[in-house]
């Protein structure tokens, strides 16, 4: 014996334990076929839920539904799924949907061309254009098994894009797991270069996120295909500007040398730290230290080896504020030349005025090393720095310096001096990508240029490589640096 009901008037009147049928419309019944369907913005009670529709035909015997048009399925777990046709069975809580496929839970949702969803145990599975958006990360794929009871869920190959300040980050993988909340990545290709075919990428064995930071193991940077640096282990902060530096230089008298500069976490608000230099005609050093934060105060402590034989130890405490970066920082050596530095910087950030931008700072530092004869050289000086911004790509600076006493530097002035230092970068643009550079430090109390450079200039949203001259020193200069 099957069970059939009547809706007028948007109430619906069933006989036994029937599910609850409403329309706004009408319903006609098929009593040789034990079909009810019903038009016109039907609603449909199922378990812990209900159905919404265009158009339900229910089947009796079976306990079968198929809903077409604006499909829309709520629950009490505060799921919503949305799509063109359902196929639904009472008798196992199962749902399979088709057509531009939509579900909703809290901040995630899936997208697909057909999804089956298993209301028991909260399975849901997806094929078709996959796309899950989860907080500030969206992931594409073609396949995806996800459970929203247990939040663990397995994905094929995947594209993903994670907001982050200024440029995204954009991923590749061979597949992808996520276990409550954390996501993991196999073989990532990693790059926040926008183009088509990125100018640089980190490929990861491994890639982890957690919602704030990235994670990756045994990473090797690439920059135009070419493999150029390795890393064992990296991880960002998605939220923070605090990314990898790298830069390639050369010139004849210093060689290649690359400089590098990363951070990885180590508790809240502490940091691992790694800096260095690699050079080829002169001694490389690495840096190992310890950066903590609270508040706008932040201070690293750390230790340095120098290839030459020797080590040291340096440190620097910063204040910073929208307006105010405020540094006190201090090194010493180990090596027979027994260098020593103390100084202090208080430098008022960039304002705008209709004229261009400007900034301003004060400083001042003692300095000490002794030469090959045991002889000290060195001493205390202080002045005051002056930045002009007229146009985005140029900058004019005024770099003044007194010195306590007459005294003899050394190599800790090798790009400035002792009086006025006129200081000067620009370019003027030749194509889009191309522009010719202007770079040079005048000293004007000692008729002195310190640095005089031309030099041609390709920058995309990627990467800047220069390529000049340097005719206060006869010298070429290249510098190559990577936007992360």
């Amino acid at each position: 014996m099957s069970f059939c009901f009547l809706v007028a008037n948007n109430q619906a009147i069933a006989a036994s334990d029937q599910p609850a049928l409403g329309a706004d419309d009408y319903s006609k019944i098929d009593l040789g076929l034990n079909n009810t369907p019903v038009k016109e913005k039907v609603n449909l009670k199922i378990e812990n839920g209900q159905v919404e529709a265009e158009q339900i035909i229910y089947n009796n015997k079976s306990g079968i539904v198929n809903a077409t048009g604006q499909v829309k399925i709520t629950n009490d777990d505060g799921i919503i799924i949305r799509a063109e046709q359902l196929v639904y069975d009472f008798n196992i809580q199962d749902a399979q949907l088709s057509g531009g496929v939509e579900l909703t839970q809290k901040d995630q949702t899936i997208t697909a061309k057909e999804l089956h969803y298993q209301g028991k145990n909260g399975l849901v599975t997806a094929s078709g254009g996959v796309k899950m958006f989860t907080g500030q990360a969206t992931y594409q794929t073609e396949t995806i098994r996800y459970n929203l009871q247990t939040k663990t869920g397995f994905l094929g190959r995947i594209t993903a894009t994670i907001s982050a300040v200024d440029r995204n980050y954009s991923i590749v993988g061979d597949s992808m797991e996520t276990i409550d909340g954390i996501t993991s990545v196999k073989n990532a290709k990693l790059t926040r270069c926008e183009k088509h075919h990125p100018e640089y990428f980190y490929l990861a064995k491994r890639m982890t996120y957690d919602g704030q930071y990235l994670r990756l193991k045994h990473i090797i940077l690439y920059v135009k295909g070419i493999p150029l640096f390795y890393f064992p282990y990296l991880s960002l902060n998605v939220n923070n500007k605090n990314l990898p530096r790298i830069e390639p230089r050369y010139d004849p008298d210093d060689g290649l040398s690359v400089r590098y500069d990363y951070s990885v976490p180590f508790g809240k608000n502490i940091d691992w730290r790694f800096q260095g230099e690699l050079q080829t005609h002169d001694y490389s050093n690495l840096a190992f230290g310890i950066t903590g934060s609270k508040g706008n105060f932040s201070n690293y402590a750390g230790t340095y080896y120098n290839f030459e034989g020797y080590l040291g130890v340096r440190d620097q405490l910063t204040h910073e504020t929208p307006l105010l970066r405020t540094v006190i920082d201090g090194y010493r050596d180990f090596s027979n030349a027994e260098g020593n530095e103390l100084g202090f910087s208080v430098t008022r950030k960039y304002w705008p005025t209709p004229a261009g931008r400007w900034q301003f700072g004060i400083q001042g530092r003692r300095v000490s090393k002794l030469d090959g004869s045991g002889a000290e050289y060195g001493g205390i000086y202080s002045g005051y720095r002056l930045d002009y911004n007229p146009y985005p790509n140029w900058t004019l600076s005024l770099l003044r310096l007194y010195s306590v006493e007459d005294k003899n530097y050394g190599d800790f002035m090798s790009d400035f001096k002792i009086g006025s230092n006129w200081i000067y970068d620009g370019g003027i643009p030749i194509t889009q990508l191309y522009s010719f550079g202007l770079t040079g430090t005048y000293n004007s109390d000692q008729s002195l240029w310190i640095h005089r450079i031309y030099e041609i200039r390709r920058e995309t949203d990627c990467i800047r490589w220069d390529f000049g001259w340097d005719d206060a020193v006869d010298s070429w200069v290249s510098k190559f640096k990577i936007k992360f």
